[in-house]
Formats: structure tokens, C-alpha cells, sequence
């Protein structure tokens, strides 16, 4: 007689432990599985120092933007900063587009920029000429520009921020017509190319003496040109890397020479009303936190 053989089919239940019940950790692993396994080990603590780098980092940025909050809520700061950025500009500290208010860039922009992102508040452009800039600067037309207090008359009336970045002025000459320049005293009997509205303390006792002819334009850019098509200027007054950055721009390399001793060395800084003291001071904290964590020099470096 022919054996039955039943096969009884018993259901899952899904409560029940199955991969990790005793009896299938003791099993040995087919081959692949304990290799994965112990692969996993040196990728998972690769996950959690990553993870723990990441903790790192956001608790950081968290205190930086705890310790600018701090700084709004301690120091009167106005929610719209208009920023004066002259009609031309500044290149390359501050660059405008001459065809948009609002495409502004450059060193000393990209610097306020982010600083005002961080104290929260809103950077805008305006365009305001050097001789109107203190009296719309009082009217609050303006509430910030960049300036160096050796180019004011009178320093004394306003606040100025810690230095953002260097100014050296030297003298641009026409290649291969240059006079020797040591000290502020060898330009006397010499006619230079100036900027409109501009001061020049080193040399300013020989302009007023007449000593020295000074000659204004009122762009950087013209200022090469007259150099470069009159020959009865013997220099120009620029800031070294402005002067540069014109060159470079206008494919003037090799029609003008550096002047290997500078006329002054001063410091660009913000400039501001007297009561804006607390924006001053806590712009003045980012400022330094921007220096430390290297952001200034990246900027700078940008425009290089």
C-alpha cells in the first residue's frame, strides 16, 4: 500500500523573531555575508565621524549666528543700510553696472554685503557724487560710505568702522617716462593727474603752495587717458590696485609704470553719522570674525 505523504504549510507570524532568533545568528554565514559584514564596520565609523564633523560645524554656525543676533538685539540697527556707492564706483572695491542700480560688486561690497546678512539687515546701493555725499549722508539720504579719514576735512564729525582693507596710493608714470620718486617732496614743479574732489594729504601742502600743479578729472579711467595722451602731465595718483585693475581692464599693460615707494598707506573703513554708533560697533564684531575666519582675504582674493 502507497505511503501519503502530507506537507503541512505552517503560516508566518510576523511577530515571531526570525533573523535574529538564536538559532539563525549560530548558523554559519554563506560566503559573502560575514565579508559585507565585516566591510560595514570601518564604513559606519567613517559615517559617525562624518556625522559628528557635521555636529561640529552646525554648532558653530549656530553660535555665530546666536552671538549676530545678540548684536541686533543689543545694538540699534537700522533694517536698510543705503550704502553709497558713487556714480562710478570704485573699482575694484566697489564695481557698478551702469546699466542697473541693483549689480553692484567689489571688494568693500561683497565685505558689507556679508556683514549685513549677518546683523540682518538689507544693503542697498546709492549713487551719490563726493561733493553731495556729506550733506545727503546728514539728510539720511546715505547712511553709510566707504572713506578714509585722511581724505576728510573734517574726520571728527563722523564714526569711522575698524580698517577693511588697505589703500597704498602710489604714481603711475608713461612707460619709459618716469622721474625719479623717494618722497612726496619730488613731485614739486610737476603737474599731476588728480581726482576731482579728492585729498591728498601728503602732497596736499604742495598743491596749495603751488609747488605743484595738480590737474582734476573726474573718472579713474580718464585719469590714465589724459596721462597717457598729454604730455604735459608727468603722473597720476591712484590707489595701486585700482590703478591695476584699470590697466587689466583696458589692455593697458605695458603703456604705464608703478612708482616703487607709495605716496601714503591709509586704510579703508566704513564712515557713519554719529548716532549709528551701535550699527558701527556691531558691524565692527563681524568684522573681526570675518578677518579671523579668512573670509575678507577670500574676497580679496577674488579680485586679484
Amino acid at each position: 500500500m502507497a505511503t501519503v505523504w502530507r506537507l503541512q504549510i505552517k503560516p508566518v507570524n510576523e511577530s515571531e523573531e526570525t533573523l535574529t532568533s538564536p538559532s539563525f545568528m549560530d548558523a554559519p554565514l554563506p560566503f559573502g555575508i560575514a565579508e559585507r559584514q565585516m566591510m560595514s564596520k570601518p564604513i559606519k565609523h567613517a559615517l559617525f565621524a562624518l556625522v559628528l564633523i557635521l555636529a561640529v560645524w552646525v554648532s558653530i554656525a549656530n553660535a555665530a549666528q546666536s552671538r549676530h543676533s545678540d548684536l541686533s538685539q543689543t545694538h540699534p540697527i537700522p533694517e536698510v543700510i543705503r550704502f553709497n556707492v558713487s556714480p562710478d564706483g570704485y573699482p575694484p572695491y566697489i564695481i557698478v553696472d551702469d546699466t542697473s542700480d541693483k549689480s553692484v560688486e567689489g571688494i568693500v561690497w561683497d565685505i558689507v554685503h556679508l556683514a549685513c546678512q549677518r546683523l540682518g539687515c538689507r544693503l542697498k546701493p546709492r549713487r551719490v557724487p563726493r561733493k553731495r555725499l556729506e550733506s545727503l549722508l546728514l539728510k539720511d539720504y546715505v547712511n553709510v560710505t566707504a572713506m578714509a579719514p585722511l581724505w576728510m576735512e573734517d574726520p571728527d564729525k563722523y564714526l569711522f568702522s575698524n580698517p577693511l582693507v588697505p589703500i597704498r596710493e602710489v604714481l603711475f608714470f608713461r612707460a619709459g617716462d618716469r622721474f625719479a620718486f623717494e618722497s612726496p617732496d619730488d613731485i614739486k614743479g610737476k603737474t599731476i593727474v588728480t581726482h576731482i574732489g579728492y585729498r591728498y594729504p601728503a602732497v596736499q601742502h604742495l598743491f596749495r603752495s603751488g609747488q605743484a600743479k595738480r590737474f582734476d578729472v573726474p573718472q579713474d579711467k580718464d585719469m590714465f587717458r589724459y596721462l597717457l595722451h598729454g604730455s604735459r602731465f608727468d603722473a597720476l595718483i591712484a590707489d595701486n590696485l585700482v590703478g591695476r585693475w584699470l590697466m587689466e581692464q583696458n589692455q593697458w599693460d605695458g603703456q604705464f609704470v608703478v612708482s616703487d615707494n607709495h605716496l601714503s598707506r591709509i586704510h579703508y573703513r566704513l564712515m557713519v553719522r554719529p548716532d549709528m554708533k551701535g550699527f558701527i560697533d556691531a558691524f565692527n564684531q563681524v568684522l573681526s570674525d570675518l578677518k579671523d575666519t579668512g573670509k575678507i582675504k577670500a574676497i580679496i582674493q577674488r579680485y586679484l
